[in-house]
């Protein structure tokens, strides 16, 4: 029983990671379940029982009484089982223990102090971890994969490498190209450095360089370098957008509910100092309503924002009470009439999810566009496809426009002159989502307050999005934390 209660640190590490190894989101905790819990709670059960047998002590004394009167009384033979039996006492732990200081560091979980007290390299692969925090959202962890020894430039890549990347749990909120993949349009630029001194390159994520493609929509009134534009960040990430709008001179707010990303996104992805009265690290739907109270009570036009960009998928799913009307109603109310609000979300064009999503912000808003962030795809590889989507929308009563880029706006970044420039090509005909809502089912779309399914709804495309992140990148990155 000690044996057993004593292994279950490292078999509740093991087990999971090669049940993780299956690739099966379902049977991979079951199996994880019957192999750690099920020893334990039959354990249990047989430790219950035998405290009710308690009760027959004298029974028991007594018959340990007549034990040790017969042992005394008997035999030769007896006597050579005994000592038997005591000398396999001596001679399995006399085995056992001198092997054990061998054996303990194979078997010991890899997990990291937290907080880490210096970076750790992995001893098997080219991994390094810089950060790894529990908090809020789960262990946020900033990591990097380093190239391998004997790399060079055009060698072929099982896994990519060179970038460092953020992760909170089982999700990647993004990354940045490093070392020899820092590439630029523009010999005369200013780096992106991390606190460090660390040139950072492009996103490994082209979506949220297509995030920032609201600042293309044609708008009423604009400023096109943009002086006195305010931007709003609902969910940071690795600050992929943020940083961006705020090097095209946006005055930028962020809204995020984990200070540990926060944290990482300041000190190793180059995100500027915005100022404490521009940082909240909170729920966006209490900030939201707070400031709607705020501008209604004085009217001060100046602090309503041009963008918006919400961005809050992670783990396979987006936090369901930010996504309702209600939501989007006091968030028209803190931007201006002809603001953009880009909703970033990942999952299948068909799905629950997606239906619901379009047909709220549809409901809310007067104009949507959603494009998606992979290359070129055919209708049928958009339909089954898990892909990304960003979808544009405004209160505007003018029709949805994106001006053509100019070479200021991709900050000498080739990625962003990719994404910009092929915009018509990754646009999503919106009726491939809702082609089979009918007008009378409209309502049961529209995601309230009061009757809100998306968290359910969002439950198969969950394990779906864990499947596809093992797929991304090799087992250790996401064992080691």
């Amino acid at each position: 029983m000690g044996t057993l209660f004593c292994s279950l640190p490292n078999l509740a590490y093991w087990v999971p990671l090669w049940t993780a190894r299956w690739h099966d989101p379902v049977f991979g905790p079951v199996a994880t379940h019957l192999l750690v819990l099920f020893p334990i709670a039959y354990s249990g059960i047989a430790i219950v029982k035998s405290l009710v047998l308690l009760a027959l002590g004298g029974f028991v004394l007594g018959t340990w009484v007549v034990h040790t009167l017969l042992r005394v009384s008997i035999g030769k033979e007896n006597t050579t089982s005994s000592s038997r039996f005591f000398s396999w006492q001596v001679l399995l732990p006399g085995i056992l223990l001198p092997i054990l200081p061998i054996l303990l560091p194979y078997l010991q979980p890899p997990i990291l102090p937290h907080p880490l007290s210096q970076p750790f390299l992995h001893p098997k692969l080219p991994l390094r971890i810089l950060s790894s925090i529990p908090s809020v959202t789960g262990m946020v962890v900033v990591g990097e994969m380093l190239p391998p020894p004997d790399w060079q430039p055009g060698m072929p890549e099982e896994f990519p490498h060179s970038f460092r990347y953020l992760r909170a749990s089982h999700s990647l909120l993004g990354g940045v190209w490093l070392g020899a993949k820092v590439h630029s349009r523009s010999a005369v630029r200013i780096p992106l450095l991390d606190q460090q001194g660390n040139e950072l390159g492009d996103s490994i994520y082209s979506t949220f360089v297509l995030q920032e493609a609201l600042r293309l929509v044609d708008r009423e009134s604009k400023d096109s370098e943009g002086h006195n534009q305010n931007a709003l960040i609902i969910g940071l990430g690795a600050g992929i957008a943020a940083t961006a709008l705020s090097r095209h001179n946006i005055a930028t707010t962020v809204v995020e509910i984990d200070p540990a990303v926060y944290n990482a996104s300041r000190q190793y992805f180059g995100l500027p100092d915005f100022g404490p009265d521009r940082v909240f690290l909170e729920d966006a739907r209490s900030f939201v309503r707070r400031r709607r109270q705020r501008l209604e009570l004085d009217g001060a036009q100046d602090e309503k924002f041009d963008f918006v960009v919400h961005d809050c998928f992670s783990g396979g799913g987006v936090p369901a009470h930010i996504f309702t009307i209600q939501f989007w109603e006091d968030l028209k109310m803190i931007m201006h009439v002809d603001g953009v609000v880009a909703v970033n979300f990942a999952g299948k064009l068909s799905s629950d999810p997606s239906k619901a999503i379009l047909t709220t912000l549809q409901h809310s808003f007067e104009h949507c566009r959603a494009f998606h962030d992979a290359e070129p795809m055919s209708r049928e590889e958009l339909l089954s496809g898990f892909i990304n989507l960003v979808f544009f929308c405004s209160p505007s009563s003018k029709p949805l426009t994106f001006r053509t880029p100019r070479e200021n706006d991709y900050l000498s970044s080739h990625l962003r002159a990719h994404v910009f420039g092929s915009l018509p090509e990754r646009e999503v005909d919106l009726q491939l989502i809702n082609q089979n809502i009918h007008a009378d089912d409209i309502d049961k779309w529209i995601l309230r307050d009061q009757n809100n399914q998306l968290q359910k709804w969002q439950a198969e495309g969950a394990l779906e999005h864990w499947q596809i992140m093992r797929q991304i990148l090799p087992a250790p990155v996401w064992e080691t934390f």
